[in-house]
Order: structure tokens, then C-alpha cells, then sequence
């Protein structure tokens, strides 16, 4: 599937000060650098990779990683490959070495062949991605997930607006939830704008909604497609350590 981006590319330089959060979307499913990016990986990544079931997913979750490893790299003037990533409780990924995160925080979402990239210095953050599509489990997910209001709501939707809605309550629930900590399953009526967030809604590409939830003081956002033959040119006068200076 050949998707239509809504945001534009880069400039040549992507400086990411205290009161900005970056939000990158790619491509998963047309990306032709596998053999590039899976020398991105750690051990532990090529492991997990090996597990998958199908090869679709595999790709995927190489892509992903690599472009994840990629994107920071180019933050912190690091090479992919020797990025250290460790995991709360929840799962959620953080940069391990203290020499190296130079207080930089990131999440990230994947849905129908697309990957999403939030980053910011200083600040917790959470984003979602989901493709909208017909969900045939979708009264029984809100039923568990949802408040009434938003029950309510959606039986009284029709196709297509019930399914945008849908996945826009799901959106901003795991953005906020994930900004927490937490999973929705945890909290059935939990409302994100409760919270010292803010959120914000996006559409990466066409069919597809995103949300971020950002903690802290007031930011300027900005969004970009990552460039599907990366950015080497740009970035290998960035990359300036090496495998074997001390981190």
C-alpha cells in the first residue's frame, strides 16, 4: 500500500530545544533498507526478531528498530548501532546510558505499516497510532475500555464516523495512558485531559489517526516524514563517537 503523507520532509537541520517536542512518521511497509537497518540491532533485538511468527511482523519490528535507533542517533550524535535501550515495568523503552541520553525521552506507535516517532528533552510524552478500519470487536472493546459517554456516543454512529471515533477515543486514552504508565484495560474511564497533559490530534497520513499526550510547560510541535533512504548523508558529520569511546 502506497501511503499519502500529510507531513512534509525535514529541513537539512532538526535542533530540538527544551520547548519543542519532534514527531516523526515512516514507512514500514515499502521500506527497502532491511539489510541496512538490521545492522541497526542489538543482540537482544535480532533475538526477539527471530521469534516472530510471520515474516510480515518481523520486518516490520526490524524496520522499526532501526529506524527508532536511527531517528535518535541523529539527537544525540551517536551511531544506531550502539545505542543502549533499557524498560520500565510497563515496557516502555528509555536510552540506558546516562553519557548518552542527554535528557532525551521518546515514544513510539506502529499500525498498518507505519511507524511514529515522538521525541522531546526534558518532558514525559506518549503517542499513539492506529490505521482506521472496520473493527468487528469494536462495541466489545468499548464496552471494557470506555466510559459510558463514549459508549453512548458511538451507537449512534455510522460507518465511517463511528470507526474515526473509535480509534480517536482509543488514541488519546493510550497516549495519556502511556504517558502514565499505565494500560487502558487499567482504567476503563480514564480521561487523559484530567491530567497535566497535553494532548494533541494528528493525521500522519491519509486513514490514519494519531494522538500525543506531552507533561510540562507549554511546547511548539513539529512533525516530519522520515525520509525513506534515511538521512546519511546528513547525519555521518553528526555521528562523531565510536563503537569504542567509552560511554
Amino acid at each position: 500500500m502506497q501511503h499519502q503523507f500529510q507531513w512534509s520532509l525535514p529541513p537539512d537541520q532538526w535542533p530540538l530545544s527544551d520547548d519543542e517536542v519532534h514527531v516523526w512518521v515512516a514507512d514500514l511497509a515499502n521500506n527497502q533498507r532491511f539489510d541496512e537497518l538490521l545492522g541497526f540491532l542489538s543482540q537482544d533485538e535480532l533475538s526477539k526478531a527471530d521469534r516472530f511468527r510471520f515474516s510480515r511482523d518481523r520486518h516490520d519490528y526490524v524496520i522499526g528498530r532501526g529506524l527508532l535507533r536511527e531517528i535518535l542517533g541523529s539527537y544525540i550524535e551517536t551511531r544506531p548501532a550502539i545505542l543502549q535501550f533499557h524498560y520500565r515495568e510497563n515496557g516502555k523503552p528509555w536510552l540506558a546510558n546516562r553519557s548518552m541520553k542527554q535528557n532525551l525521552n521518546f515514544n513510539l506507535s506502529h499500525s498498518g505499516g507505519l511507524l511514529i516517532i515522538a521525541v522531546a528533552r526534558n518532558r514525559e510524552l506518549g503517542i499513539d497510532l492506529e490505521l482506521v478500519r472496520p473493527f468487528s470487536e469494536m462495541e466489545a472493546v468499548a464496552s471494557r475500555c470506555f466510559s459510558r459517554e463514549e459508549q453512548v456516543t458511538l451507537q449512534y454512529l455510522k460507518f465511517p464516523h463511528k470507526e474515526k471515533n473509535f480509534f480517536r477515543y482509543w488514541t488519546r486514552k493510550e497516549a495519556g495512558l502511556k504517558c502514565s504508565g499505565t494500560g487502558i484495560s487499567d482504567q476503563p474511564d480514564f480521561n487523559a485531559t484530567r491530567l497535566n497533559y497535553v494532548l494533541r490530534e494528528m493525521e500522519p497520513a491519509q486513514g490514519y489517526l494519531a494522538s500525543l499526550a506531552v507533561c510540562g510547560n507549554p511546547f511548539v510541535l513539529k512533525s516530519w516524514q522520515w525520509p525513506r533512504a534515511g538521512r546519511q548523508d546528513q547525519l555521518e558529520t553528526k555521528f562523531l563517537r565510536t563503537e569504542n569511546q567509552p560511554g
